[in-house]
């Protein structure tokens, strides 16, 4: 294969590659537009109903509104998962001291 050929084919490549790119772009303009409508929905705890208003200053999934009440929700199985955690976290600093002394 000659060098012209083999500059021709990294030219196309290149083309190829920066229209893929356009089409992506795109696609993610698109897709950001689309999330951004998201605000106008209200989003629920599925374990205690607790509904959250749409809020446009707000990231539009909420999802940090969403994983602090998750963290706060007495229903929520994050909350139980993470006060079992701390409860067996103090079990295990009590069995350290044992061992210490």
């Amino acid at each position: 294969m000659t060098g012209e050929k083999l500059w021709e084919q990294q030219r196309q490549v290149i083309k190829e590659l920066k229209d893929e790119n356009i089409e992506k772009a795109e696609e993610i303009k698109t897709l950001k537009g689309w999330i951004n409508g998201l605000p106008q929905l209200y989003v629920n705890c599925v374990y205690c109903g607790h509904r959250f208003k749409p809020n446009p200053e707000v990231f539009p999934s909420q999802t940090d509104v969403v994983r602090e009440h998750m963290e706060k929700c007495s229903t929520h199985p994050l909350f139980q998962a993470n006060q079992k955690i701390k409860e067996l976290k103090k079990v295990i600093e009590e069995l350290e001291k044992r061992l210490v002394v």
